[in-house]
């Protein structure tokens, strides 16, 4: 499992925002983190691992001469192999391999701008990356500074603008899927309370096809908020669980089918079946096992529909015939009462 973090923490110069970013990345066991918003000087950008006491780790960033860092991608070398693919101003993206086994997946960590027109080149390159992960499992991820439909935000201003419908016309045009999700439904506030309170969904996971037939358990939580005014975001990328099987146990019930031991005997000496006889194959003996295995559950789900529905059926028949003499004794019952409230009187009387 790939466990992937990403946080707008508006500001990384302060210790309390250093020493949060190294607990959450700890508390998590987070393997790969984009930060957002970090402020930070050119000059500190070398120093990082030790300014987020986490030395080990490795980090880039997207810094291009202006006067602070606006994301940094940080990843623990001995989980995962990382590598740059493109960034500007409002996206980092990243090629990542896991070091325990062979998956590999494209991330872009994105910090959007706060301009409608602004935020155009991004969603121009989603639109094109997209094209560029067709054989690629792509993970997007970040604060988008938009919200996709109306009932995302609590608060504020209702309007909706002509330019609200470019961030979900390029998540449609992207075929990109938003990551299931847990947690925060609303993952900014604008620290007021009352009636200045607005709270918007403005960071969002979203996946390609790709990802989620490689990771079909994929899931992110959306953390409380703590020292930003953005909620955290996790995403834990798992592995389908190996099936596994328990041992085959025989239902005493199944005996009393008449047709039993001839239904076993066909199974066995099917092709199949029969092999069991003729080789020590592990395989041949498997395949004979669970062609018996098969015949069984047949009979059992046979029972199961014909025997216990008709008990089922039986009692419920039973129940309601019962039900009207019951409720007529009921009556009955109901009648004697003032008969009982008197015996007292009749008693002191005598």
């Amino acid at each position: 499992m790939i466990s992937v973090g990403g946080w707008n923490t508006r500001g990384l110069n302060g210790f309390q925002k250093k020493n949060s970013v190294q607990q959450w990345t700890t508390k998590n066991n987070l393997d790969i983190i984009g930060i957002l918003e970090t402020k930070l000087q050119a000059s500190n950008l070398p120093h990082i691992g030790t300014l987020l006491n986490m030395p080990h780790w490795h980090f880039l960033s997207n810094f291009q001469g202006s006067n602070t860092c606006r994301i940094i991608v940080g990843w623990n070398p001995f989980k995962v192999h990382v590598t740059m693919v493109s960034y500007l101003h409002q996206w980092l993206t990243v090629e990542v391999s896991s070091v325990a086994c062979a998956s590999r997946l494209r991330i872009t960590f994105v910090y959007a701008l706060n301009s409608p027109t602004d935020r155009r080149p991004l969603w121009n390159y989603l639109e094109a990356e997209a094209q560029a992960c067709t054989s690629t499992p792509w993970l997007v991820m970040g604060d988008f500074n938009a919200i996709m439909v109306p009932h995302d935000r609590m608060g504020g201003d209702d309007a909706w603008p002509e330019h609200r419908n470019e961030f979900p016309n390029c998540i449609h045009n992207a075929s990109l899927i938003q990551v299931p999700y847990d947690g925060m439904r609303f993952t900014w506030h604008n620290g007021r309370q009352g009636d200045g309170t607005i709270q918007k969904k403005l960071d969002w996971v979203f996946m390609n096809q790709l990802a989620l037939q490689q990771w079909p358990r994929i899931k992110t939580t959306f953390q409380p908020r703590t020292t930003s005014d953005h909620s955290a975001m996790i995403t834990s990328l798992s592995m389908a669980p190996n099936r596994r099987f328990g041992g085959f146990k025989f239902l005493k019930l199944w005996l009393d089918r008449p047709d039993f031991l001839d239904r076993v005997k066909r199974a066995w000496q099917t092709p199949w079946g029969a092999v069991i006889y003729k080789s020590k194959s592990l395989f041949s003996s498997l395949v004979a096992r669970l062609t018996l295995a098969a015949s069984v559950y047949c009979i059992w789900m046979e029972r199961n529909q014909r025997v216990f529905k008709a008990t089922y059926r039986s009692a419920r028949r039973t129940a309601e015939e019962a039900h009207e003499p019951l409720s007529a004794l009921g009556s009955s019952l109901a009648s004697l009462e003032p008969l009982r409230e008197s015996v007292p009187d009749f008693a002191r009387q005598a």
